[in-house]
């Protein structure tokens, strides 16, 4: 469900100011499916937009929901399919990154019931988030930390050799798969010795991860042994997918170790906040009270809107709500509030505590993103009143523009009398 919150947000900022276009209607009408989660006819009709309206814009999205609903209708192989031909024909899509997320996903699920081949999309997920991380930090760096950082990961990597590559890599793949202890013996050496590229060794440590062998303890004693950060990445991974409090325990000291890099730190956390028993109050609590850093408390944020805690949203608002905080973590925090939160009256009690310009505009898109009549009348309300600022009404205006909402269309249009 929290997949289809998040592509919500795409569907309204994207389309909704193009409600008089038959294709959007078209689209819409399918979109209306997906969110009463009648999938049949979602792909019946997204198999309509493709078909009529195939120069539209909407054709990589129609893709994208007939795969998502697939999915959801219990066939899990074709998903992955129909994902494969989307993430292979439209790359540029706003919803490239959700469609790569989702396969991930649901191969971990066809993994688990025992469909090995599978742990390729798993991999790939891996290498794609880790390049893409690295690109966001250097666009993003924002102090001299983050500068050690990058440093930190610039090792000499071993010259790569694709040819002999493939066949080390099916090798490795090949060992993991027979299980035992000389064969996990060769693993932990390929990774640690640095006589191969690092392309190999990272395929060595999810191979490990994956198999038979590679017990928990070994996994660690490997992570603290690398100096290279982008393998200790690999390393945290494979950590997150043994169940258990240990587990847990390892990837909290990773994420409090102000000795690793941001990066490193951020991976420990955000596998935290994907485990239902490793996101617990206490482990966030610590990692809130403890960690510094404003980037990896902006992952926080993120992490505790993912987490399965029934008082995250109270967590989120204490934290938008907290003058101390940086207004870059506010802002992730009021974000995530409104991705998550069903009830308005949470919205309105926060809006009424902020004073901060900025932040009374974060909240006027958290309302926006409700969508329901409550949060339209507040919005309503809010722009006539004379307390609220001209900034702040501007977007109230845009937002109430982007619904159908007969009284929306209304309180703009008194504005013109």
């Amino acid at each position: 469900m929290k997949t289809l919150i998040i592509c919500i947000v795409f569907i309204q900022l994207i389309f909704a100011d193009k409600q008089d276009d038959p294709a959007f209607k078209s689209y819409y009408k399918a979109y209306e499916f997906v969110l009463g989660e009648e999938w049949d006819k979602a792909i019946n009709q997204f198999q309509e937009v493709i078909k009529n309206y195939l120069k539209s814009d909407y054709i990589d999205e129609s893709y994208f929901w007939i795969a998502y609903s697939t999915k959801e209708k219990g066939d899990l192989e074709k998903a992955v399919n129909l994902y494969n031909s989307f993430i292979k024909d439209y790359s540029s899509s706003n919803m490239i990154d959700q469609a790569m997320t989702n396969r991930t996903s649901i191969a971990k699920l066809l993994v688990r019931d025992g469909k090995k081949d599978y742990s390729k999309y798993i991999e790939s997920y891996q290498e794609t988030s880790s390049r893409r991380d690295r690109a966001e930090q250097r666009r993003d760096r924002e102090d001299s930390v983050a500068d050690r950082d990058e440093r930190e990961e610039d090792y000499d990597d071993v010259e790569s050799d694709s040819e002999k590559d493939e066949l080390i890599e099916a090798s490795v793949q090949a060992l993991a798969n027979q299980g035992g202890a000389d064969s996990a013996a060769k693993l932990k050496e390929i990774i640690l010795s640095g006589k191969h590229s690092r392309r190999v060794r990272e395929k060595a440590i999810f191979w490990y991860g994956q198999s038979r062998s590679g017990n928990l303890d070994d996994l660690v004693s490997i992570f603290n042994q690398l100096k290279d950060n982008r393998l200790k990445e690999k390393c945290i991974f494979s950590i997150s997918q043994h169940s258990g409090s240990k587990a847990g325990e390892i990837l909290m000291n990773i994420a409090l170790d102000d000795k690793q890099s941001i990066n490193t730190r951020e991976k420990a956390i955000f596998w935290i906040g994907n485990s239902s028993s490793r996101s617990n109050s206490a482990n966030f609590e610590k990692l809130l009270k403890e960690v510094k850093d404003t980037r990896l408390r902006e992952k926080l944020m993120f992490a505790i809107s993912q987490s399965s805690l029934p008082n995250r949203g109270k967590m989120l608002r204490d934290i938008a709500l907290n003058s101390k905080e940086s207004d870059r973590v506010r802002e992730k925090a009021i974000f995530w509030l409104g991705n998550n939160s069903r009830n308005i009256e949470d919205l309105k009690m926060l809006y009424a505590s902020i004073s901060d310009e900025r932040l009374q505009e974060k909240l006027i898109f958290a309302f926006h993103q409700s969508g329901s009549d409550e949060a339209i009348d507040y919005m309503i309300k809010l722009l006539n009143m004379d307390a609220t600022s001209t900034q702040v009404k501007k977007k109230i205006i845009f937002w109430l523009g982007q619904s159908k909402s007969e009284k929306a269309r209304k309180a703009i249009s008194s504005l013109l009398d």
